[in-house]
């Protein structure tokens, strides 16, 4: 079977982060077809799911941007929805790594 010659490249290039997209494109193949292979041969494919460009940011950053532009204003500075700093924020705190001002 032709992925079974690709799967250690396939498995390089997964695991230096590339997308399903440009991994298909890096093995010449189209990305239904990789996606296809996968689900044949039981191996799970990475969600969709993006991480939060906040985890670069520390708490006392955020806090002090909430504290100076508040919540709105610093989450759309940051081009997130202020739904997702405030989750960030609390998830700090539920922690044990921070607290609320």
């Amino acid at each position: 079977m032709w992925f079974s010659f690709a799967l250690p490249e396939y498995s390089r290039l997964d695991r230096g982060g590339q997308g399903g997209r440009e991994v298909a494109e890096a093995l010449g193949y189209s990305k239904d077809k990789i996606a296809r292979a996968l689900k044949e041969n039981g191996i799970e494919a990475r969600s969709n799911i993006r991480r939060s460009s906040l985890r670069h940011y520390d708490l006392k950053k955020l806090e002090e941007g909430v504290n100076t532009k508040g919540l709105r204003g610093f989450a759309r500075e940051l081009r997130v929805d202020s739904s997702t700093l405030l989750h960030h924020i609390l998830k700090f705190v539920r922690s044990g790594r921070g607290r609320i001002p």
